[in-house]
C-alpha cells in the first residue's frame, strides 16, 4: 500500500500567506526572527518542478506527476530564466531534502541523497526567495509513488487476432463473431514480448501461456469449451514482477456443434407418363428423374444419396437450402439402367461449420412406363423352382443349386393373365395363369452356370405389368471330364550355400525341397514318389501349387502328381520329375599339385573349357591365333601367349594356392586375380620379371579361393628381340583345400581369428559341424550397439553351417539367461535374436545354427 502525506502548502496553512518563525528557520532562508516574508505561489515556468526521471529498472525515463517509479533516488529538475547561481531549496513531504543551484542555462536538477521508501507517496516541492523582494516562491506539488522493482512497467493491451478451427471437415481461421464446431480451438494474438497471457472464457480462466520474444502467443484449451453459443474470450497480460496487467477487447467465438436441424425429404414430383404429381414415401412412379423437395437448416448444403435395389446402383446429388430453409432438386441423371426397382433417397445437410445431419429415408418404387397407372397389373412373382433330377429333388428358392437342367419355375400373377419368362433380355416362353393365380414354366435345357430369370404378366385387356424381381438358379450337371495332368515345374532349395530354384534332374543338399507346379484351378494335387503318396495340396485360383515333402534320404527321387477336380475326376499322372538329394557333400581336405605331366596336349581357343583333376580351365581369351600345340597345355605345363586370359575354377574352395611362372620377357607381365565363390576379387598380383618366380596367395578372414584368373599382358617382346611369339609358362600349381574334414570346437581364445574384417560377425562357415564355446564377457568384449537392429543394445552376430553349435556358459540353467526374442533378416541372412535377461546385449545366430545354454 502506498502511504500519502500533505503538501508543504497544506502544512503552512491554506489560509495563511506567511511562514511561521520556526519554518523560516528550517527553510534556512532568513537569519532574523523579525523577517516574515509572504508566501507566494510560483508562476508557471518560474519555480515549478518540470520533470522527474526514473533511472533504474526495465521502465526508465520520465515520471509523470502522480506517476509510479521503482527508482528510489529519482532525479527532479526544472528551468528558471535569468537565475544563474540561485539556490533552490528542495522539500520532500515538507521535509527539507537539499539544495540545487541554477546553472548558467537556467536548468537545475536534484537527486535525493537518501533512497526513498517503497510503496510511499512522495510530494516534491521547491522554495526560493524572490530576488526582487522578500517573498518566498514555492512550487506546485510534484507527486510520485514508489513501487517495487519493475512494478512501474507499462503493459500494452493484448490483442486476440483469431481462433484456428482444427476439428471437423471445415477448418481454418475463425475471426471475431465467427462460428466453429471446434470445442478446443487455438486462440492466437499479440502482447508485450515475453508477457504472461491469461485466457478467460467470460470469468472462467482457461489457462495461460507466455508470449514469445516478438510478442506472439497462441493457446489451445485443455478442457473443451462448454455449451453451444457465444463465448466471450478475453486475455489479460502481465510482465515481469509488475503488479499491473492489461486486458484485451472481448473476442466473440460462437460454438456450434449441433447438426443442422429440420432436415427432411418432403416430396418427390413425377412429371412423366399419364400419371403425374407428387409421389409419397413408399409410392410408385415411372419417372426415373424425380424432382425432390424438402427442408433443412437455412443456407446449409444438402446432399441427396440415391440407393437402388439395396445398393446395386447409387448416386449423389447436391443443392443448397435457401434462407428460409427450403430446397428442391431435379435429378439430372440416374445410374440405374432398368425401369423397375426400389429407389431409396436420404438427405445429408452440412452447415457452415461442417456439422452434419441425416434425414429419414424416402422410398419410391420405380416401374415401367405408365405402369404406375392403377389399371396396370402388379408384377408377377417367381416363388420357387422344382428339381426332379438326381438324388436330391424338390422345391428350392432363388439362389439354389441344382443338377436339373430343366427346372420348373413356379409363381403367382393376376388370374387369367399371360406370364412371359425372360433370361436377361431373351424371352424363353410364356404360360397361362390359372384361376387361383398360380403359374409354372419349364425352360429348355440350360447350360451349366448361373441363370437369372424375370417375368411379366399381361392381363386380359392388354395391360402389361412391370418385370418381377430377379430369380437365380445355379445349374451344375454331372462333370465326368478329368482335368489335364498337372505339371511339376521346378523345386526350391533353401538349405546350404547354394539356394534357389532348380529344374528336373537338379542336385540339392536340401532334404525337404519344395516342389512347384501348375494344375487345374482349385483342384487337389496329390504328389507321389513311385507308387507312394507323399501328400497333397490345393492349387490356387490361378492353378499354381507348392508341396514340401517330408525329409528325403540321399539319392535320386522321382516324383509325379495328379489333380482331382471338384467333381472328383482324377487326372493322369504328370511327367517324372527327378531330384538328386545329396544331404552332405563329400569332404575334401589336404592339398594337391597339378604338374600337367599327365594332361593331354591341347590348344587354348576362346570359350574352351578343359577339365583337370582338381580344377577346370576356362579360356577367356586365347591371345595369338590358337594352334594345335601352343598356347595351351603341352610339354608338362600350361602355356600362355600374349593377351591370353584363362580362369582356373577349383573343384573345392582353397585356403591358399601357389604356382610357378617362367619365361617372362622384359616388360612382359602376368596378372593373377584371386576370386571367392561369389566372384569377388580377394587379391590381385602383377609379376613382371624375366626370371622364374613363384606366385602365391593365402586367403584370410574366413574367405576362400574359388577361382584364379591369369592374364598375360602385352608387350611380351621388344622391337630388337626375336619377333617370333613369346610365351609365359605356368607349372606346378599347388592348392590347399579350405576344409580339414573334421568338426572343430572353438573357445574364446580363437575369437579374434574368427571375427570378420568389420569385427561384427563370428564366421563358422567351413562345411563342417563346428562348436563354439562363449561366455557373456566374451560377447561383451566384441559387441557394438545397433549393428543389426536399432534398439540401442550391444550386438554380435554368428554365421555358420546348419548343425553348427554355439554353447553359451550361464550361471544357472533354470533361469534361462538368454531368451529368444524374435528374428531379423539383415545382409540377406536370417538370424534368431537371443537377448541376455540381465544386460543390454544381444547375440544374433544364423538360422540353422543351434544355440545351447550350458552350466
Amino acid at each position: 500500500m502506498i502511504k500519502t502525506t500533505s503538501s508543504l502548502r497544506d502544512i503552512l496553512g491554506a489560509a495563511s500567506n506567511t511562514y511561521s518563525s520556526e519554518y523560516l528557520q528550517s527553510l534556512d532562508i532568513v537569519r532574523g526572527a523579525e523577517l516574515t516574508p509572504t508566501v507566494t505561489p510560483a508562476e508557471p515556468g518560474v519555480v515549478n518542478i518540470d520533470t522527474a526521471t526514473d533511472n533504474t529498472g526495465s521502465q526508465q525515463g520520465n515520471i509523470t506527476n502522480g506517476g509510479l517509479t521503482d527508482d528510489l533516488t529519482p532525479t527532479i529538475g526544472g528551468h528558471i530564466d535569468s537565475a544563474e547561481g540561485l539556490a533552490i531549496r528542495i522539500f520532500i513531504n515538507t521535509q527539507y531534502a537539499g539544495t540545487a543551484v541554477v546553472g548558467a542555462n537556467g536548468d537545475w536538477s536534484f537527486t535525493p541523497g537518501q533512497p526513498l521508501e517503497i510503496n510511499h507517496e512522495y510530494i516534491f516541492q521547491t522554495v526560493i526567495k524572490d530576488p526582487g523582494g522578500d517573498s518566498l516562491l514555492i512550487s506546485l506539488p510534484y507527486t510520485i509513488y514508489t513501487v517495487p522493482t519493475d512494478y512501474d512497467v507499462v503493459i500494452d493491451r493484448p490483442v486476440i487476432d483469431a481462433a484456428t478451427d482444427n476439428a471437423g471437415t471445415i477448418v481454418g481461421e475463425v475471426y471475431f463473431g465467427g462460428a466453429s464446431d471446434d470445442t478446443t480451438p487455438t486462440f492466437h494474438g499479440s502482447a508485450d514480448a515475453n508477457a504472461v497471457v491469461r485466457i478467460y472464457d467470460g470469468a472462467t480462466l482457461l489457462g495461460s501461456v507466455q508470449a514469445n520474444g516478438s510478442g506472439a502467443w497462441s493457446f489451445t484449451p485443455l478442457t473443451p469449451l462448454s455449451g453451444d453459443g457465444t463465448h466471450n474470450i478475453t486475455v489479460r497480460a502481465s510482465l515481469g514482477n509488475s503488479g499491473q496487467e492489461a486486458t484485451s477487447d472481448t473476442f466473440e467465438y460462437i460454438l456450434d456443434t449441433r447438426g443442422p436441424g429440420s432436415l427432411a425429404i418432403t416430396g418427390a414430383y413425377d412429371d412423366v407418363g399419364s400419371v403425374t404429381g407428387n409421389v409419397p414415401d413408399g409410392g410408385v412412379t415411372d419417372d426415373k428423374l424425380l424432382k425432390l423437395s424438402g427442408t433443412a437448416e437455412a443456407d446449409s448444403i444438402v446432399t441427396i444419396h440415391l440407393s437402388v435395389n439395396g445398393g446395386e446402383y447409387s448416386a449423389n446429388y447436391m443443392t443448397i437450402a435457401d434462407s428460409n430453409g427450403y430446397w428442391t432438386l431435379t435429378m439430372g441423371s440416374n445410374p440405374y439402367p432398368s425401369t423397375q426397382g426400389t429407389m431409396v433417397f436420404t438427405a445429408t445437410a452440412t452447415d457452415a461449420v461442417g456439422n452434419t445431419s441425416t434425414s429419414a429415408s424416402y422410398t419410391v418404387n420405380l416401374v415401367g412406363s405408365n405402369e404406375d397407372n392403377p389399371s396396370v397389373p402388379d408384377a408377377p412373382t417367381i416363388a420357387v423352382y422344382y428339381d426332379d433330377v438326381g438324388p436330391v429333388q424338390g422345391y428350392s428358392v432363388s439362389g439354389g443349386t441344382t443338377d436339373d437342367n430343366t427346372p420348373t419355375l413356379n409363381g403367382l400373377a393376376a388370374a387369367g393373365g399371360v406370364v412371359k419368362i425372360y433370361e436377361g433380355g431373351m424371352l424363353l416362353g410364356s404360360t397361362l395363369v390359372e384361376n387361383n393365380g398360380g403359374w409354372r414354366f419349364t425352360p429348355s435345357a440350360l447350360g451349366n452356370g448361373s441363370h437369372v430369370f424375370t417375368a411379366t404378366v399381361t392381363d386380359t385387356v392388354g395391360h402389361t405389368s412391370a418385370q418381377s424381381g430377379a430369380f437365380v438358379i445355379n445349374v451344375y450337371t454331372a462333370d465326368t471330364t478329368a482335368p489335364d495332368a498337372p505339371v511339376i515345374s521346378n523345386y526350391y532349395d533353401d538349405v546350404g550355400a547354394t539356394q534357389g530354384y532348380d529344374g528336373n534332374g537338379g542336385t540339392t543338399d536340401d532334404t525337404t525341397p519344395t516342389l512347384n507346379g501348375l494344375a487345374e484351378a482349385n483342384s487337389v494335387v496329390r504328389v507321389y514318389e513311385g507308387g507312394t503318396l507323399l501328400g497333397s495340396t490345393i492349387a490356387n485360383s490361378s492353378g499354381g501349387w507348392s508341396f514340401t515333402p517330408s525329409t528325403l534320404g540321399g539319392g535320386i527321387h522321382t516324383f509325379t502328381a495328379t489333380a482331382t477336380d471338384a467333381a472328383g475326376n482324377i487326372s493322369a499322372h504328370s511327367g517324372d520329375f527327378a531330384i538328386n538329394v545329396q544331404a552332405s557333400a563329400p569332404c575334401v581336405s589336404g592339398e594337391f599339385t597339378e604338374t600337367f605331366n599327365d594332361a593331354a596336349a591341347a590348344a587354348f581357343c576362346e570359350g574352351g573349357v578343359f577339365h583337370l583333376e582338381h580344377f577346370d580351365i576356362s579360356v577367356n581369351s586365347s591371345g595369338t591365333p590358337c594352334s594345335t600345340v601352343r598356347p595351351g597345355i603341352c610339354n608338362g605345363a600350361m602355356v600362355l601367349s600374349k593377351d591370353a586370359s584363362v580362369t582356373l575354377n577349383m573343384d573345392h574352395p582353397l585356403s591358399w594356392i601357389s604356382f610357378e611362372v617362367s619365361h617372362l620377357v622384359t616388360k612382359g607381365e602376368i596378372i593373377a586375380a584371386y576370386l571367392d565363390e561369389n566372384g569377388k576379387v580377394l587379391h590381385q598380383d602383377v609379376y613382371g620379371n624375366v626370371g622364374g618366380t613363384t606366385m602365391s596367395y593365402v586367403a584370410t578372414g574366413g574367405e576362400h579361393i574359388a577361382s584364379v584368373q591369369l592374364t598375360a599382358v602385352a608387350p611380351m617382346i621388344q622391337w630388337w628381340e626375336d619377333p617370333s611369339p613369346k610365351y609365359i609358362i605356368v607349372d606346378n600349381i599347388t592348392g590347399h583345400y579350405a576344409s580339414d574334414c573334421s568338426g572343430d570346437t572353438f573357445s574364446a581364445a580363437a575369437f579374434s581369428q574368427m571375427l570378420t574384417e568389420d569385427s561384427h560377425t563370428i564366421e563358422l562357415t567351413d562345411g563342417m559341424q563346428d562348436k563354439l564355446q562363449l561366455t557373456l564377457n566374451d560377447i561383451l568384449s566384441e559387441a557394438h550397439p545397433n549393428l543389426f537392429v536399432g534398439d540401442g543394445n550391444q550386438q554380435l552376430a554368428i554365421t555358420g553351417d546348419k548343425g553348427d553349435v554355439v554353447e553359451l556358459k550361464v550361471e544357472d540353467l533354470s533361469h534361462n539367461e538368454w531368451q529368444d526374442v524374435g528374428q531379423v533378416v539383415t545382409g540377406g541372412i536370417q538370424y534368431e535374436i537371443y537377448q541376455h535377461a540381465a544386460s543390454s546385449v544381444e547375440l544374433l545366430v544364423q538360422h540353422g545354427v543351434e544355440l545351447h545354454q550350458v552350466a
